[in-house]
């Protein structure tokens, strides 16, 4: 049975005004009662800049500890069955259909003959893409599709887990550091922090990149063309950022994602603009005394409670 996460992505994949309404329609009324950021106080000067100046900090994906973070993948048979479509070629089971049909030597010879080709295909895209997504300069030769199309977002990471002991262990330096709370009413109070935050969708595969990129004639022209507009294509990084592996389900993520083309925003995005503030301030279980006294003194400042994280005597449990 489809989750409304999976209707939601779907339309988010059609990007258009009536699709983007039922996708924020859709987000709105499953959201959750809060969200949560796990913050370390290894650098407690920039946590407590965070909680006083009302914002939080956008990262590069390569920064995260999953390799496969805002990572995505290609299909050419898609890729091509989209370009053939206006021609009547367009349904990738003809192709499909049309390859099982091949003797088991043409398929081996398509197989090898097409790995080059692939590549080529790969390289192909890799040119053309940073000039749709509006970057002012080339991919370094060193980069692949894969990185180019991961550096054009920066994320902010959130959890509807907030009692999680793993999460606390990994983000939140082994209970030492604290869990920010920001509720359902603040955050549905602001309908630009609410178009950017997204559930993440866990899959057993990578977002297929073709499914939102259309290679048609009028496209191939806006790139080209010194005076075309930037594309607005901001949704096939944002829906690979918001992918990952089954493996990381425990940690039911929330992403705030924005597109950085050229890495010229500022990386920190302002909650006070949105109007948001936290509801509180958790303390985990194994905060040092001079980091709770600084937290305590910040969270008064601004207002905003603070409790004590606590673990439970006879099971595998955070309480407060």
């Amino acid at each position: 049975m489809e989750s409304w996460i999976d209707s939601y992505f779907e339309s988010l994949k059609a990007n258009t005004e009536a699709a983007q309404r039922e996708a924020l329609a859709l987000k709105r009324e499953n959201f959750p009662t809060a969200l949560y950021r796990y913050r370390s106080l290894e650098r407690l000067g920039r946590c407590l800049e965070e909680l006083r100046d009302g914002y939080v900090f956008l990262n590069n994906p390569d920064a995260f500890n999953d390799p496969y973070d805002s990572a995505l993948s290609t299909s050419l048979v898609l890729f091509f069955s989209q370009a053939l479509e206006p021609y009547g070629y367009g349904d990738p089971s003809t192709v499909s259909e049309l390859i099982e049909s091949f003797e088991k030597e043409a398929k081996e010879h398509l197989h090898v003959e097409g790995e080059p080709f692939q590549k080529s295909f790969l390289d192909l895209l890799s040119v053309l893409l940073p000039m749709l997504y509006g970057r002012s300069s080339p991919a370094s030769e060193n980069q692949d599709l894969f990185s180019i199309l991961r550096n054009l977002v920066r994320v902010c990471c959130f959890s509807t887990n907030q009692k999680s002991v793993v999460m606390w262990s990994h983000y939140a330096k082994q209970h030492s550091g604290i869990c920010v709370e920001f509720s359902r009413a603040s955050i549905l109070g602001s309908t630009k922090f609410l178009e950017l935050v997204h559930p993440v969708r866990y899959a057993e595969k990578l977002f297929d990149f073709t499914q939102v990129f259309s290679p048609s004639i009028p496209d191939m022209e806006k790139i080209f063309s010194p005076s075309a507009p930037e594309a607005d294509a901001d949704y096939g990084p944002i829906l690979a950022a918001c992918h990952k592996s089954k493996d990381w389900e425990y940690e039911k993520e929330w992403r705030l994602v924005s597109t950085d083309p050229d890495h010229r925003k500022e990386p920190k995005f302002s909650l006070n603009a949105c109007g948001i503030k936290p509801s509180r301030i958790i303390l985990g279980t194994k905060i040092e005394q001079a980091d709770r006294a600084a937290i305590k003194e910040t969270a008064d400042k601004i207002s905003v409670p603070v409790i004590d994280a606590a673990l439970a005597k006879d099971q595998f449990e955070i309480k407060f």
